[in-house]
This record gives C-alpha cells, sequence and structure tokens, in this order.
C-alpha cells in the first residue's frame, strides 16, 4: 500500500497530450524528473552517485494514468531497513526527499527572480540547527531552507534546467508540475516564466575575447567540442584547463579540422553562468567567432 508522504503527482500539460502521448517528451520529462530525485536522496546519504544497491533501496514507481494531460501518480519508495537517522539531521525517507526536492526548487527560483531584478540575495543563518536565512537584499524577503539543500542545488541545478528546458509551446508543452495532494507546499510548477528565469542565469557577453588556444575535440555534426586554454589575460580563462565551444559560423569545419590540436589565436564570445549558491561566475561555454 502507497503511503500518502510518498505520493506524487506529475502533470504535464499542452496540446501534446491531446490525442495520445509523446513518449520521447513525455519520458524525457520523467528522466529529468528522476535525476532530480535520485540527486536528493545522493545529497541525504553524501554520495556522489547512485550504485546497483542505491537502485535497490531508492525506486519511484508510477500508479496510474489520467487522459487529457499527462498525469501519473509516481511513489518514492525506501526499503524499510535504511530508514535511519542520517548526518546533517535529515532522514533517508521519502517525505525528506521530496522535501530536499521542493526546497531546492523554491530556493532557485526564489534566487533568480532576484537576479532578474538585478538585485542581491544574502544567506544567513537562522539561529536553528541545519536551517539558513535566504534573504531578498532590497525587499527583505526570506526563505528559509535545510542547509543541505544549499549542497543539492549545486548538484541538481542543471537538472533542474534540463526539467525546465521541456517547457516548449512548439512541442506542445505548457506547464510541468510535481506536487502532494493535500499539502501546503506548492511543489514544484513549471511555467514558461519559470523557464525565463532560468535562461536568465546564463551571460552572454557582448564583447568578444581573443586567445590562445587549441582545439582538442570536434563534433562535426554540430560544431562543438573542447578547447584547451594554452595563453590568456581574461579572469575566467584558466590556464590549461578545457572548456565546450561551439563555432559561430557553421560553413568553416574543413578549416576547423586542419587547425585540430595545433595552438591557434581565438576569437570568442564567452557565455557564462551564475552559480545560484555562490552567486560566482563560470565559464559555460565559449561561442568561437574565429581561429587564426
Amino acid at each position: 500500500m502507497v503511503q500518502n508522504d510518498s505520493l506524487i503527482t506529475f502533470k504535464m500539460t499542452g496540446t501534446q497530450f491531446e490525442d495520445g502521448f509523446n513518449l520521447y517528451y513525455m519520458l524525457k520529462a520523467l528522466g529529468d524528473f528522476h535525476t532530480i530525485i535520485d540527486k536528493s536522496y545522493l545529497t541525504i546519504k553524501n554520495k556522489k552517485k547512485m550504485s546497483e544497491k542505491d537502485r535497490e533501496i531508492l525506486r519511484l514507481r508510477a500508479f496510474s494514468f489520467e487522459k487529457g494531460s499527462f498525469v501519473t501518480n509516481l511513489s518514492i519508495d525506501i526499503l524499510a531497513a535504511t530508514q535511519v537517522v542520517l548526518p546533517y539531521f535529515l532522514s533517508l525517507t521519502p517525505k525528506e526527499i521530496w522535501e530536499i526536492a521542493t526546497q531546492g526548487y523554491k530556493y532557485l527560483t526564489f534566487v533568480l527572480e532576484a537576479f532578474s531584478r538585478n538585485e542581491k540575495v544574502r544567506i544567513e543563518s537562522s539561529g536553528q540547527d541545519n536551517v539558513v536565512n535566504v534573504i531578498n537584499g532590497s525587499d527583505n524577503q526570506i526563505i528559509q531552507i535545510h542547509e543541505q539543500t544549499l549542497v543539492f542545488v549545486q548538484r541538481a541545478v542543471g537538472d533542474y534546467e534540463n526539467l525546465v528546458n521541456n517547457i516548449n509551446p512548439k512541442h506542445g508543452i505548457n506547464q510541468i508540475q510535481a506536487y502532494q495532494k493535500n499539502s501546503n507546499s506548492k511543489g514544484i510548477n513549471i511555467t514558461d516564466y519559470e523557464k525565463k528565469l532560468f535562461q536568465g542565469r546564463t551571460i552572454i557577453e557582448k564583447e568578444p575575447l581573443t586567445f590562445i588556444g587549441m582545439v582538442f575535440r570536434i563534433d562535426g555534426f554540430d560544431f562543438k567540442g573542447r578547447v584547451k586554454i594554452i595563453k590568456s589575460e581574461d579572469e575566467f580563462l584558466e590556464i590549461g584547463k578545457d572548456y565546450d565551444y561551439e563555432m559561430i559560423s557553421k560553413s568553416e569545419l574543413e578549416y576547423l579540422t586542419s587547425t585540430f590540436m595545433q595552438p591557434r589565436k581565438i576569437t570568442a564570445i564567452k557565455e557564462l553562468n551564475i552559480d545560484p549558491v555562490t552567486f560566482k561566475k563560470s565559464i559555460k561555454k565559449l561561442n568561437i567567432i574565429s581561429i587564426e
């Protein structure tokens, strides 16, 4: 029998689901959601990767489907023998796993809304064990979260971005929800508004930069790969480190391959991400304009 505190309703709405379900989009969104639950579980257990044993302990099961929009009832199941108190004052229970996942989403939308208004956010101790205050600097709005939620957010922010990016009117997906019925928590609610908030975490700089780098990986179909930095004066480019790149021009594959594994002068535009916990900027991708 499924317990109420482990039962989650996962719902996708849009024209995509008016006449059957497109399995590709449905399974992708469910997979992104499952990865978020995995990261919550790993945060509580203080582990980096899911093992086969972890897969036996944590199960996300689907019980029923409804027509119209895609709606399924999911249950977070934990092997009973493992439900013990772990460090950080959290327990390995379906309730705690779901709470970390929803707190992480609440934190991200809170911070990203502040970013969208160019407002600062600060994190302070609440005076309670394992609880911190997240404060919007201008309005002094406050939310409280587990301290370990910050660890979870740094692990799972990319997975939330993947889930949010499933919202696409062209694909007929307008909203994704995950919630517990008869709960005071809003759970996870994603619309085009939240998608735009997450897109705001990425900053594309206007001014190009020039550096000496060496392309050592090429994907000829997507004009993407990895480039190693040999010499640069830019504060974000670390010498000796490699980064993702994408060619802006899609007509220079032959020239790109001819420069493979050779130090070259490269001009590119930086695409930066803002860390939602440290608030620091880092390179997401280099959009290469030219290689000389």
